[in-house]
């Protein structure tokens, strides 16, 4: 079976199109996407987005399923599907934290959220503009009980999360903002990844993605694994990977777009 992977969309319709296409032209019927896939913040253009990105989808043959980043609505809308994920769409799921399921023999769990760098210039935007909840969730960290929840379900083939866990150095080319984190932000990245690591140990997955850090890298983890952390969209070589699961590899899937 071949499963694409997606790094962090933030919203652009035309780079998740791209990237749905890319991964049907590769033979990929399923697309998992690590967070901050970034489509039905509060808005007119909600639901609208939701319609677009399920069509294409539709034509395309591919089920896109994604879990929660820090910059995705939460808690994630949806109807349940029997499956255990939450229904967007015909062919648009969301894998809520700590849970699972099985597509073909291979069971894919998925642990949402991670902390924001900026958080202290949404919340003050929102409060700006008299609209709470519209760019910063209090959820958006790691939440201990999906990871407990996670960990006491057993193995996992593939492990989905946004952070990666504990003990991973993350190669930065440069910092992104020039902004200062917020007090407290060292201890709280630490916590979350403390709660990846954890989850990741019960579950021993063959192959772990991860977003977040907006570069592509296969990074050691201190349990002598690796996690394939993916770039993000504008990236077109490092934002989507094939995953062959008769032999567990991972390749790069250059983005096809206009």
């Amino acid at each position: 079976m071949l499963i694409a992977a997606l790094g962090d969309t933030h919203g652009d319709l035309g780079w998740t199109n791209g990237s749905i296409r890319a991964a049907a032209a590769a033979g990929a019927r399923l697309l998992l996407q690590v967070g901050d896939l970034g489509f039905g913040w509060p808005g007119p253009g909600r639901v609208r987005d939701w319609l677009k990105l399920d069509a294409w989808a539709g034509r395309c043959g591919v089920e896109m399923v994604w879990i929660r980043g820090n910059h995705d609505v939460a808690p994630v809308p949806g109807e349940p599907d029997g499956r255990g994920l939450l229904r967007q769409g015909e062919y648009i799921f969301h894998l809520p934290d700590g849970h699972r399921f099985t597509v073909d023999g291979v069971t894919v769990g998925g642990l949402g959220g991670a902390t924001s760098w900026d958080r202290e210039w949404r919340r003050e935007e929102e409060w700006r503009k008299r609209k709470p909840r519209t760019l910063w969730w209090p959820e958006e960290p790691v939440q201990e009980a999906a990871a407990e929840r996670l960990a006491a379900g057993g193995p996992v083939d593939l492990l989905l999360t946004h952070e990666v866990p504990t003990g991973v150095v993350v190669p930065y080319p440069h910092r992104e903002t020039e902004a200062e984190p917020f007090e407290g932000y060292s201890q709280q990245v630490d916590r979350d990844r403390g709660l990846v690591a954890r989850a990741r140990a019960a579950v021993r997955p063959r192959t772990h993605v991860a977003g977040h850090h907006h570069i592509r890298a296969t990074l050691p983890v201190p349990d002598g694994g690796v996690v394939e952390v993916l770039g993000r969209d504008g990236d077109r070589e490092g934002a989507l990977v094939l995953i062959d699961t008769t032999t567990w590899t991972v390749e790069p899937l250059h983005w096809r777009g206009s």
